[in-house]
């Protein structure tokens, strides 16, 4: 086992920068190999949550996507709620008000982090070809790509694929 399987399958973390403490028991053998590569792993974990915050960062950066995504939440709870008012016979017959935001010009206006929940919604399906043209497209995206020609390959490698497995 390498390193990073013991980190993840120990739930390695880093304690007071320069203990380790895992979530679950590890080995006697894996014992030794923690204690044998105490610093490198250190220097794996921190390294790779500094890497998960400058990702984080860029996606953070990206114009108008909080407001898609509360927005988008915002029409989903209306939904919800309208569902449980019809289906509720406790409850008036008046109808509850709409949300005032517009997804639709949002993503007009903020092309960009239209782009990036579209590649998300492709990282998230359940077709696994998909899921990881998605992923791919998702990181160029985050990384500062044009946004239009990714989302174009996007859809191109996607297509691509529906048609040339068509029959399987």
């Amino acid at each position: 086992m390498n390193l990073l399987e013991i980190i993840s399958n120990y739930n390695l973390t880093v304690v007071n920068g320069t203990g380790i403490k895992a979530t679950t028991r590890p080995t006697n053998s894996d014992v030794e190999i923690i204690k044998a590569n105490k610093q490198e792993i250190i220097d794996i974990i921190t390294a790779t949550k500094i890497a998960r915050e400058q990702r984080d960062m860029k996606i953070n950066a990206i114009s108008g996507l909080k407001k898609i995504q509360d927005a988008t939440e915002e029409w989903d709870r209306y939904y919800y709620n309208r569902e449980i008012r019809a289906n509720d016979e406790s409850t008036s017959s008046i109808c509850i008000a709409h949300p005032e935001s517009d997804i639709k010009n949002l993503k007009i206006e903020y092309p960009r982090a239209a782009a990036y929940l579209l590649a998300e919604d492709y990282s998230f399906s359940s077709d696994y070809e998909k899921s990881m043209i998605g992923k791919t497209t998702l990181e160029k995206i985050i990384n500062g790509e044009d946004y239009n020609t990714v989302i174009a390959e996007m859809e191109s490698q996607w297509a691509e694929y529906c048609n040339g497995n068509m029959w399987n």
